[in-house]
């Protein structure tokens, strides 16, 4: 059975590229000597590779097809040039520390926005990159489909970097996807969510648990469906794995989108009932007015 908690060190999660490893330690990922030594070495290959392919395909927005030439700086907009980008964040507009929505009439002595303000969310507080409309809506659909999945990617690298200047780093114990439903995913040939939560895990040097989640009915598709149906879809639709111990553990919770957070408190539910002791959420767009 896999043990996930609060670690005690460092030490106890494990950076390994996509993500990191419950419970491994220094001493069961050493690696010997010989390979250490050439570490340069693979180093200074994998770089010349990096610019050879960039000089045979020059790197281009993954929205709209640009060649970022220059643009390419390393930091969180790399992927995409600065007119995408600036469609897809919330950069010039304040968010609900809440549940992530626009919160241009949080009042001060409230932390909820007109549109959580009369709801109970289970999860501590929610971020999400922008608004669920336009160009945003357009990229998100498209992370949908199998050839989507660097581009939804490239969107977790952006979340990650928000949920970072939010404060998560240190804060998280596990990252966890929401998972597409069997049907869904047969169809699709993949997981939006999971493939978000990928670069937010590495980000955050924290465990990607993407099997921890079991649906335990069949649902609707919640994007068909009013608000009011939308909570009863999802209630107790939810469970975790046995597999895994998460007790005491603050969990990450990943989606695409959130709009009446329906899914979210379900699954926050699950996650409480298996003995977590919080969980954040973090999602690409935030729906509102029903959208």
């Amino acid at each position: 059975m896999s043990k996930i908690g609060k670690p005690e060190s460092s030490s106890s999660v494990v950076d390994c590229g996509v993500a990191a490893v419950p419970g491994a330690t220094k001493s069961t990922l050493r690696r010997p000597r010989l390979a250490l030594s050439f570490g340069w070495l693979r180093a200074g290959v994998g770089s010349y590779l990096s610019h050879v392919a960039d000089f045979i395909y020059p790197p281009r927005c993954l929205v709209c097809g640009q060649d970022l030439g220059d643009e390419v700086d390393g930091d969180r907009r790399a992927q995409f040039c600065g007119t995408c980008f600036g469609e897809l964040v919330f950069d010039d507009h304040p968010q609900c520390i809440r549940c992530g929505g626009p919160a241009e009439e949080v009042s001060p002595e409230s932390v909820r926005c007109r549109h959580c303000r009369n709801d109970d969310f289970p999860f501590e507080r929610a971020v999400a990159l922008g608004l669920y409309r336009g160009s945003l809506r357009d990229t998100i659909l498209r992370t949908k489909r199998l050839t989507g999945e660097p581009l939804a990617r490239a969107l977790g690298c952006v979340l990650a970097e928000e949920i970072a200047q939010f404060g998560f780093t240190g804060e998280i114990d596990a990252v966890v996807p929401v998972p597409a439903r069997w049907g869904r995913r047969i169809r699709r040939g993949t997981s939006a969510a999971t493939e978000i939560a990928r670069p937010v895990a590495r980000r955050l040097k924290a465990p990607l648990l993407s099997g921890l989640f079991r649906w335990r009915r069949n649902v609707r598709e919640q994007s068909r469906l009013r608000p009011r149906q939308r909570r009863r879809n999802v209630v107790g639709a939810l469970r975790c794995s046995s597999h895994y111990d998460i007790g005491g553990a603050r969990i990450l919770l990943i989606d695409d989108v959130m709009t009446t957070g329906a899914t979210a408190t379900a699954a926050t539910k699950a996650l409480i009932r298996a003995g977590a002791k919080s969980v954040f959420v973090g999602v690409i767009a935030r729906g509102v007015g029903g959208t």
